[in-house]
């Protein structure tokens, strides 16, 4: 019968677990799932920061309005709690990380989205898109996105990161990844 705890050495380099396993396997299976949760986090964030963000600042004023009060509520409540609450409900999954990270982002990239397309929204280029007869989606997605692309830029790694801390605090805490999807939270 075999120890099931080794120490580093040369068939594992990093040693074994209580159960017998690979350590450096572990972690090379967990990055695949941590990377998962911060590509698809960051993607639902962008997507909802850039249509919140659109819509807060290219509508009508009572959409803006609405628009604003809605980030500014949505702001007020802890991704992770959020993410808890739709764990219990919904069971440990790496999708209930994903999505509820990556709304809980979304809004904070709503919030630094809208002020920047109302800046940009006011340049030369812009008005004469509009007025060469390019539909606002057009416009949008022509002249006034490839602009704001360095802020995105920032916020989209910004929410990957944050969501690799709460995937790994959240599976830490037993919300996330299932016992059986090995990730960093786990280990």
């Amino acid at each position: 019968v075999t120890a099931r705890w080794q120490p580093p050495g040369w068939p594992h380099l990093l040693g074994t677990d209580q159960l017998g396993r690979d350590i450096l396997s572990l972690i090379m299976a967990g990055s695949r799932t941590t990377i998962l949760v911060a590509v698809g986090a960051g993607l639902v964030a962008t997507a909802i920061g850039i249509a919140l963000g659109a819509l807060g600042a290219l509508t009508a004023r009572w959409m803006r309005e609405t628009v604003a009060v809605l980030v500014d509520l949505l702001i007020a409540f802890p991704v992770l709690i959020i993410a808890m609450l739709i764990s219990t409900v919904r069971g440990p999954s790496l999708w209930v990380v994903v999505w509820a990270v990556g709304i809980g982002f979304g809004v904070n990239v709503a919030r630094v989205t809208r002020p920047e397309l109302r800046r940009v929204q006011q340049s030369d280029f812009v008005v004469a898109g509009r007025a060469s007869g390019l539909n606002p989606v057009q416009n949008l997605v022509q002249h006034l996105l490839p602009n704001i692309a360095p802020v995105f830029i920032v916020q989209l790694s910004w929410a990957m990161a944050t969501a690799v801390l709460a995937e790994a605090g959240l599976s830490y805490l037993g919300f996330g990844a299932s016992v059986v999807d090995p990730s960093w939270g786990i280990l």
